[in-house]
């Protein structure tokens, strides 16, 4: 079964909540976890009730024992407000010609 993709989100409540819903659908408790890296069940449930910032350390042995792995993926291009300035202005000139 192919692993789903999760997207780095914009707050880490969000990053936190997608490793919590990956833990329990995989049916491991905080304890299991915790043991599979080496840490704590505190550890855990402090990294999920988003208490503190994990370090990188727990986070990547979090992500690495429930079987993901961290990627660094360059964002999309997006249109930059002068170039959509550009466009609708020219979609608006265009549509006053053909008046």
């Amino acid at each position: 079964m192919k692993a789903r993709t999760y997207y780095v989100a914009e707050n880490d409540a969000e990053l936190i909540a997608s490793l919590i819903e990956i833990r329990k659908g995989e049916n491991i408790s905080q304890s299991e976890l915790a043991e599979m890296i080496g840490s704590k069940q505190q550890a855990i449930s402090r990294l999920e009730r988003n208490e503190h910032s994990p370090s990188l350390k727990l986070f990547y042995s979090v992500l690495n024992a429930l079987g993901y792995e961290l990627q660094i993926v360059k964002k999309k291009s997006t249109i930059s407000n002068t170039q959509e300035y550009l466009y609708i202005f020219s979609e608006f000139v265009e549509h006053a010609l053909r008046l």
